[in-house]
């Protein structure tokens, strides 16, 4: 944890001594009008093992240091390889020990950060914007510099509020979203980590909502079912890519499992159930995941399956994959569909789509998880319409050939 010092007077805060744009910062107030020996050591007794502080060194012995922080604040600590630095370097230390009267340090920073550190071109321009030196600042203006950006005072302040306003961002990703003119904000540093981040592309956000949103419809009764189905089926335009039948849809063991869900319910019932037998005779070859879902409301909102069956229905391993397959023809693409055109196509269709979606479900506290995924996919399509222009790959959520088979194009 970074350290901010700050000095007080009648419990009133002064200067702002580390101004590291860390978002990890301890504030530590040190009481004015001391000398800098007194003031440091009113800080020591304030720090803990593993609070971290950077500053410049004016005295080095064999294993102590003096550091002179912000503000004029001196401390000294012991340092096993005190030897190792020069007066006037800039470093950056942990407390490793601190018993109230002894503190001993320990060195945060690899070769190359130390000489950063102590890089002229980067301290001048630190102290011209008025800032610490420290890891997190120093680190900003090296990725300025190596993206040819601006290192003047209001760039350098600027990028420090970004990053304070930004839990997750790290110094490369404030950086870099501004250079490529995106807003730096949560949801797009966010987008930005799984657009790095293989394992976790459009194709498993999509599987976030399906999850969440059987796990939502097996916590409903049937009516609410029938009404949220119907909701969600609405709110989805035309595919991309043709719909294949639940033949290739799931696998043959599920098709057969479900046939045989669908006739126990029709032997345990008194009445002829010609709907629910027109269903059955469908599957697997005459009916999408989409069309078995429509015909599902219809038999429920008759009232042809009780509500026990209903439940062991939809509990059972091929709705979930018949929901899976249902999202994914929404909101995928086959290879043989792929070019610059449908590709737009397909990502104007999520971020449409999803946009009627959340407003016809938004007030629904069961569907929170839900939305809350399909707002997390249109975020990332969102980014992808943004970056494009400046990388060389997007992701695009493909549907391959074969039951199930799925993942990212890039």
């Amino acid at each position: 944890m970074n350290i901010k010092v700050v000095n007080y007077i009648s419990n009133a805060t002064d200067n702002v001594i580390n101004q590291a744009g860390n978002n990890n910062q301890l504030q530590i107030a040190v009481p004015s009008g001391l000398s800098a020996q007194e003031a440091g050591i009113a800080l020591l007794k304030s720090l803990q093992a593993g609070d971290t502080f950077s500053g410049e060194i004016t005295n080095i012995t064999q294993n102590e240091i003096t550091m002179m922080l912000s503000n004029q604040v001196s401390i000294s600590a012991t340092l096993s390889d005190a030897l190792s630095y020069n007066i006037g370097d800039v470093a950056s230390f942990s407390i490793k020990q601190n018993n109230g009267d002894k503190i001993i340090l320990k060195s945060n920073e690899n070769p190359n950060m130390k000489n950063l550190m102590n890089e002229q071109t980067i301290t001048t321009a630190l102290r011209n914007a008025n800032v610490t030196v420290n890891e997190t600042t120093v680190s900003l203006v090296d990725n300025l510099m190596k993206h040819n950006m601006p290192i003047d005072s209001k760039t350098i302040n600027t990028q420090l509020n970004l990053l304070d306003r930004t839990p997750n961002a790290t110094v490369e990703d404030v950086v870099l979203l501004t250079k490529m003119d995106i807003p730096v904000t949560a949801e797009n540093v966010e987008a930005f980590h799984n657009y790095q981040d293989f394992s976790k592309g459009i194709s498993e956000q999509i599987n976030n909502m399906s999850d969440s949103l059987h796990g939502a419809l097996m916590e409903m009764e049937t009516s609410n079912v029938v009404n949220i189905l119907k909701e969600v089926i609405n709110s989805y335009s035309e595919t991309i890519s043709v719909p294949e039948n639940l033949s290739s849809a799931i696998p043959e063991k599920s098709v057969v499992a479900l046939k045989e869900q669908l006739n126990n319910i029709i032997v345990n019932q008194e009445e002829n159930n010609t709907q629910l037998q027109s269903l059955i005779k469908n599957i697997p070859d005459n009916i999408t995941a989409k069309d078995f879902l429509k015909e599902l409301t219809l038999v429920l909102t008759e009232g042809n399956i009780n509500e026990t069956a209903a439940k062991e229905l939809m509990a059972g391993k091929p709705f979930k994959e018949i929901i899976d397959n249902f999202l994914r023809q929404e909101l995928y693409i086959e290879p043989k569909d792929i070019n610059q055109e449908s590709v737009k196509k397909l990502f104007a269709k999520i971020l449409r789509d999803n946009e009627t979606l959340s407003g016809k479900l938004q007030n629904n506290p069961q569907l929170n998880e839900f939305i809350q995924n399909s707002n997390t996919v249109s975020n990332n399509v969102e980014f992808m319409n943004q970056i494009n222009h400046f990388m060389n790959f997007v992701q695009i959520p493909l549907k391959m050939t074969g039951q199930n088979a799925h993942g990212d194009l890039y």
